[in-house]
């Protein structure tokens, strides 16, 4: 897994590319990508694989706010309509 910034991206099955910005984040983070199925939760997982909070992206959300998460290394796990996932870390400060 890549730890993203905002200037790097990770392709996502080699065809679409996932971008999060900004990384560490404050309070909000963006999610932007190019993957033609509407993207359906974002999962914040801690590093002992427990969910922390699921954010419902099928509003066509692309922001999700961490301000209430202590600092702290987590997991971001996206999902879409397709079942397609994508996995990464984020730093929240």
């Amino acid at each position: 897994m890549l730890l993203l910034t905002a200037t790097e991206e990770e392709v996502l099955q080699n065809k679409y590319t996932v971008t999060l910005y900004p990384n560490p984040v404050d309070d909000i983070l963006t999610i932007r990508h190019d993957y033609d199925a509407q993207l359906r939760y974002a999962d914040v997982y801690d590093l002992h694989g427990r969910l922390i909070k699921r954010y419902d992206m099928t509003q066509g959300k692309s922001n999700i706010h961490l301000n209430p998460l202590v600092k702290g290394l987590y997991v971001l796990r996206l999902e879409w309509e397709d079942d397609t996932t994508y996995t990464t870390k984020f730093i929240k400060l």
